[in-house]
C-alpha cells in the first residue's frame, strides 16, 4: 500500500484507544519489574520483560500522543503576531515571496476535512489531562475562538513557510474575502516584501486604510526611501502631492476613452456616450493643437462652452505656423481684424463677448481662404461643434457636465488640475510615469467613503493612467527594468476596460497587480455584464481566498481548486428468529456497499468557516496551498505624520457637486454660451 493510501484509512479523530492499551503495558512492566525484584533464581528473570513491556507501553503512548496533538491542531490559537525583520529574512533567503506558513492542499485534506466537520465538537478535542499537561509543560493549548473553525487548518499534518516564486506574481493576484477576514493584513505583508525589492510600488485604497497608509510609510524609512514616498489625499489635500491623470497617454483619443468610460453605458445611453466621447475628443486635439495640455479643468471649460476661446487659440496657432510655407496666409493677421471690424458694423451676427467675435473672424477667414489648400481636420471638428445647436448640444453632453464638476470641485480642482504656474503652492506635482521611473512608493487615498462616485471616477482615471504607462513601458522594448507592483483595495469600485487591458498584457510590461474585493457580483455590479467580470478575473494566475460569505463567490473560488473522488461506505444488517422445527435458532444478513462520489478538493462550506487571517491560495500550475499570515504591528515612531512647510490655499467648490444618472440622460439647463448666428460661403 502506498503512503498514501496508508493515511487515508488513518482516523486521528477517533478516540486514543492506544492511551488505553499503553497504560496496561505500563503496568504490566511495573507486575514483572516486582516480581523480579521480589523473586530469587529463574522467576527473578522474569523481570526482564519489563524492558520489552516498557518499550510497547512507550510506542502505544506516542500513537496516543499523535492523535491528541492532531486534535491539538484543530483548535489552535489564533491570531499570530510577527515583525517585519523576520518576514524580509524569509524572503531574503529564499528569494521568493514569504506568504506565511502553511501546507499544500491534498485531496486527502479534503476528505479528511468532509469527516471532521460532520462530528461533535467534543469528539474533536483531546482529554482535558492532556492540555493540563501541555500547559504544565508551557506548550501551545488550544482555545476555540468564535471568528472561523480552525480544523480547517488542522487537518493538516504539519505546516511550514509558504513562498511564491517571483516569477508567478506576474500573472497578477486577486485576493477575495469579507469584511475583517484579512485583505488589509495580507496586503501589508505584500507591499512590505515588494517595497524589499526595490522598484515602485504604488497602493490605491478606496477607504482611506491608515494601516496601509502608515505601511507604505514605514517600509519606506525601513529601506532609507523616505524621500520616495508619496501621498495623495482629498481628505488632506494641504499635504498632498498632485496628480494629473491625463499626463500620461500615446494618441489623444485615450483621454477621451478614460473620461468616457465613467458615463453610463448600455440601452440609449450608449448614443450619448458617444456624443460625449467625440466632445472630448475635439477638445483635446484642439487644446493639443493650441499647445497646451490637457487636464480636466481645461476640459470643463471648453465642453461646457467656451469652445470659441479654443478656436481662437487653434487657429491662430495653426496660421502661425502655415504663414512659413504659404506666402498668401502671411497677412492672416490683418485680414482677421478687418473681418472683425465688419463683424461689428454688419450688425449680422449677434455676439456676447469680443473672443466669440474673434472666433467668427477665424472661421471665416479659415474657411474661405485656408482650408481649401490646407485643411486641418482637428480646426474642422471644433468649427462643427460651433455650429451644433446648442440646446441639443447641451442635451448630449448633459452627463459629461456633472462629472466633469465632480472631478474639478473642491480640493480636486487643485489635486487633478495642478498649475505650474503658481509660486504660493509648494506641493509637489507628478504623474504616474514620472512615479514609476523614480521607483516611488505612492499611497492613494480615492475616499469612496465619503464621496464614492467622485472617488470611483478619479480611481478609473488613474487605472486608465497606469495602462498608459505600462503600454508606454512595454513598446521601450527596455529590459532589466523592476517590477512595477501595484496594489488596488476594493477594486470593483474603479475597474475599468483599460485596467482590463493590464490584466491581460502588463506582464509584459513588468507590471505586477494585486487586485482585491469582497465578491465577484462588485465585479458584476460595475461592469454591467458577468462575462466582462469573469474576464477581468481570469486575467490573475493567483487567487487568494480568506474567509467568503457570498455563495457565489465560494462558488466560483470552490472551482479554482477541482474536485476528487470520496469513497463513501454503508453498511447494513437485518437479523430474524427461525421456527425451532427447522432446526435454527436464528438467521441474518449483512451487506456492505461502497460508493465513489465526486468531492471538492475546496468546499464553498470550508471557505466559508475560514477564522481571520487564514486562506486557501491557487498558485500558477495548479499548486494548491492552506495557509494562514500573521499580523505585523506597526511602531509608532513608523506610522506617517503628515506636515507642510506652511499654509495651502485651497480653492472653494466651483459648483454643487451633481450625481451621474445610471439612467437616460435627459435634458439639463445649458451653460451660459456666447449667441450667435454665423454663415459661411464657401
Amino acid at each position: 500500500m502506498s503512503k498514501t493510501s496508508s493515511h487515508e484509512v488513518q482516523n486521528f479523530w477517533r478516540p486514543a484507544y492506544e492511551a488505553i492499551a499503553a497504560v496496561v503495558w505500563f503496568i504490566g512492566a511495573l507486575v514483572y519489574l516486582g516480581i523480579g525484584r521480589r523473586f530469587d533464581g529463574l522467576i527473578a528473570y522474569s523481570g526482564l520483560l519489563a524492558i520489552p513491556m516498557t518499550g510497547m507501553a512507550l510506542y502505544r503512548l506516542g500513537q496516543a500522543v499523535r492523535i491528541w496533538n492532531f486534535k491539538c491542531r484543530l483548535w489552535s490559537p489564533s491570531p499570530i503576531f510577527s515583525t517585519v525583520q523576520r518576514v524580509l529574512s524569509k524572503q531574503k533567503k529564499r528569494r521568493a515571496l514569504w506568504l506565511g506558513w502553511g501546507f499544500t492542499w491534498e485531496p486527502l485534506h479534503a476528505k479528511r476535512l468532509r469527516v471532521i466537520s460532520s462530528l461533535d465538537e467534543e469528539q474533536t478535542k483531546p482529554p482535558p489531562s492532556y492540555l493540563r499537561l501541555r500547559q504544565w509543560l508551557n506548550l501551545s493549548v488550544p482555545n476555540h475562538t468564535t471568528d472561523g473553525y480552525h480544523y480547517v487548518h488542522g487537518v493538516g499534518d504539519r505546516e511550514d513557510d509558504v513562498f511564491v516564486d517571483y516569477e508567478s506574481l506576474r500573472g497578477h493576484t486577486y485576493i477575495v474575502g469579507t469584511t475583517g477576514a484579512g485583505k488589509t493584513r495580507t496586503f501589508e505583508i505584500l507591499i512590505a516584501q515588494a517595497v524589499a525589492r526595490g522598484g515602485p510600488v504604488l497602493v490605491l485604497d478606496p477607504k482611506g486604510d491608515l494601516d496601509l497608509r502608515d505601511r507604505c510609510h514605514a517600509e519606506a524609512l525601513r529601506h532609507g526611501r523616505q524621500a520616495d514616498f508619496r501621498f495623495f489625499s482629498p481628505t488632506l489635500p494641504q499635504f498632498s502631492m498632485r496628480l494629473n491623470p491625463l499626463q500620461n497617454y500615446a494618441r489623444s483619443s485615450q483621454i477621451a476613452n478614460r473620461i468616457a468610460s465613467l458615463l453610463p453605458r448600455g440601452g440609449t445611453s450608449t448614443a450619448f456616450r458617444d456624443f460625449a466621447w467625440r466632445a472630448i475628443n475635439v477638445v483635446v486635439d484642439g487644446l493639443l493643437q493650441s499647445g497646451s495640455d490637457p487636464n480636466l479643468m481645461n476640459l470643463r471649460r471648453y465642453v461646457e462652452g467656451d469652445i470659441d476661446g479654443l478656436i481662437v487659440k487653434a487657429v491662430e496657432r495653426y496660421l502661425t505656423d502655415i504663414a512659413f510655407r504659404e506666402p498668401r496666409v502671411r497677412g492672416w493677421q490683418s485680414e482677421v481684424r478687418t473681418l472683425v471690424g465688419n463683424l461689428k458694423q454688419g450688425g449680422s451676427v449677434s455676439l456676447d463677448r469680443d473672443t466669440s467675435l474673434r472666433a467668427v473672424a477665424l472661421a471665416t477667414y479659415y474657411t474661405q481662404t485656408v482650408k481649401p489648400g490646407y485643411p486641418d481636420k482637428t480646426i474642422d471638428a471644433m468649427l462643427s461643434i460651433m455650429l451644433h445647436d446648442r440646446a441639443h448640444y447641451s442635451k448630449l453632453i448633459s452627463n459629461l457636465i456633472p462629472l466633469l464638476e465632480q472631478l474639478t470641485s473642491g480640493p480636486m480642482q487643485q489635486l487633478l488640475s495642478p498649475n505650474c504656474d503658481d509660486p504660493a503652492d509648494v506641493r509637489t506635482i507628478e504623474n504616474f510615469q514620472k512615479l514609476i521611473d523614480k521607483n516611488s512608493i505612492v499611497y492613494i487615498n480615492l475616499d469612496t467613503l465619503a464621496d464614492s462616485i467622485v472617488g470611483s471616477a478619479v480611481g478609473s482615471l488613474f487605472l486608465a493612467d497606469l495602462t498608459s504607462v505600462a503600454a508606454a513601458r512595454y513598446a521601450s522594448e527596455q529590459t532589466n527594468l523592476p517590477p512595477v507592483s501595484v496594489f488596488v483595495d476594493e477594486a470593483a469600485e474603479m475597474i475599468n476596460d483599460a485596467f482590463i487591458q493590464n490584466l491581460n498584457k502588463g506582464r509584459g510590461a513588468g507590471f505586477e497587480l494585486y487586485i482585491a474585493s469582497q465578491t465577484i457580483a462588485d465585479f458584476v455590479a460595475k461592469m454591467g455584464d458577468a462575462a466582462m467580470a469573469m474576464q477581468a478575473l481570469g486575467n490573475t494566475n493567483t487567487t487568494i481566498a480568506l474567509r467568503i460569505k457570498d455563495p457565489d463567490t465560494r462558488k466560483f473560488a470552490s472551482t479554482l481548486f477541482g474536485e476528487t473522488h470520496f469513497a463513501e461506505t454503508s453498511t447494513g444488517h437485518s437479523a430474524s428468529t427461525i421456527h425451532p422445527a427447522e432446526n435454527l435458532d436464528f438467521g441474518g444478513t449483512v451487506s456492505k456497499t461502497q460508493q465513489r462520489k465526486d468531492l471538492a478538493i475546496v468546499s464553498e462550506d470550508a471557505l466559508g468557516k475560514l477564522p481571520n487571517l487564514h486562506y486557501f491560495a491557487s498558485l500558477p500550475g495548479g499548486k494548491r496551498i492552506k495557509g494562514r499570515i500573521p499580523i505585523l504591528p506597526i511602531a509608532p515612531e513608523e506610522r506617517y505624520r503628515p506636515s507642510l512647510p506652511r499654509a495651502i490655499p485651497i480653492a472653494e467648490p466651483l459648483t454643487q457637486v451633481a450625481e451621474v444618472s445610471s439612467t437616460t440622460p435627459t435634458a439639463s439647463p445649458a451653460a451660459p454660451q456666447p449667441a450667435y448666428t454665423w454663415t459661411v460661403s464657401e
